[in-house]
């Protein structure tokens, strides 16, 4: 009997140590392997910074990574005390979100710099903070103009680009961004309809672009004059370049280059304000570019367009933003107005 006793309770331990070890089912799920996945996360995104068609790839990554990790949760046993931790994070993260939304007054509080237009002032991935402004509140010079005349400008605008160029006196037909030896820097207008174009010397319209040049710094070290924009002149106000004036962040329309070139938002400064008897429009450009955006076939903002001004930046946080969105950041980035 005694023996029997204790057989008994041998094979008694014996099933309450099956019992309480995982099935090989759950063994299986806790033993997926993640950590490759996020050391060729880490790699595409240093990837990304150089070669631009890892954004996507880096998305799928993200996702799969997600999933497996939501599989070894549950399977561990502890499943619900992890998806209640991730619940708290998700709320700290929208309790922050809505703060940023009231104090800065705007939907859409935070983004991205996603290109090299504003360089040295904004890089690529620069996590930006964004107040909503009426266009009176934002700084740069405000200037009064013709509604009807203000209406034509725009309305002309989706249709012509008015560049700054360098030209060969004694061949005008010649015309290049770059200063060359013995080339003079003018006006040149271009129809997209009619695909012609032609030096502008004596401008007619809203605004008059006057041109010269400008040097420019490659990361290679190198340096070239540019054909650049020096100044606006509007009802005989001349209107220069100041890095004091705002940044700010507005959306593209329909039919404008930029919009049709997939960039739905552009961060750029603040150059004037046009006063249209109280419709106001806000020429912009980037710091990095040659002209106003007005120059190449985009309409000025107006109120409704503009998401506000930039208030401050983060460096390079905006990078993972970018590289899951697939963000091209364009040319223009080895290279800066100096």
């Amino acid at each position: 009997m005694a023996k029997k006793r204790k057989r008994n309770e041998a094979d008694h331990r014996r099933e309450e140590k099956q019992q309480a070890a995982p099935s090989p089912s759950k063994q299986a799920r806790q033993l997926i392997p993640v950590w490759p996945l996020y050391i060729l996360l880490v790699v595409l995104a240093a990837l990304y910074i150089f070669v631009r068609f890892t954004g996507p790839l880096l998305l799928v990554i993200l996702v799969i990574i997600i999933l497996f990790e939501i599989i070894n949760m549950l399977g561990s046993g502890g499943g619900k005390r992890a998806l209640a931790e991730l619940g708290s994070v998700v709320l700290v993260i929208a309790a922050i979100w809505l703060v940023l939304v009231f104090a800065l007054g705007n939907t859409s509080p935070v983004d991205v710099v996603p290109s090299c237009s504003m360089l040295p002032a904004l890089h690529v991935g620069d996590l930006i903070f964004v107040r909503n402004v009426p266009p009176t509140q934002i700084r740069a010079p405000i200037v009064q103009v013709n509604a009807s005349r203000a209406s034509l400008f725009i309305k002309n605008l989706t249709s012509n680009t008015y560049e700054c160029v360098a030209f060969n006196p004694s061949n005008p037909s010649t015309v290049s961004q770059y200063v060359l030896p013995g080339y003079s820097v003018g006006l040149y207008t271009y129809n997209k309809e009619t695909g012609r174009g032609y030096l502008n010397p004596s401008q007619q319209g809203l605004i008059r672009f006057n041109c010269g040049s400008e040097p420019v710094a490659y990361s290679n070290g190198s340096m070239v004059e540019e054909a650049t924009l020096t100044s606006i002149s509007i009802n005989n106000r001349t209107i220069y370049p100041n890095l004091n004036n705002s940044i700010i962040v507005y959306r593209t329309v329909k039919n404008d280059s930029f919009y049709n070139d997939g960039d739905t938002y552009i961060v750029h400064r603040a150059y004037a304000i046009l006063d249209a008897q109280g419709e106001y429009y806000v020429l912009t450009k980037g710091d990095n570019n040659p002209g106003l955006d007005v120059q190449y076939m985009n309409a000025p903002p107006n109120a409704s367009q503009i998401q506000g001004k930039v208030l401050f930046s983060i460096p390079y946080v905006g990078y993972v933003k970018l590289a899951l969105s697939g963000v091209n950041p364009g040319s223009g980035c080895n290279q800066h107005f100096v």
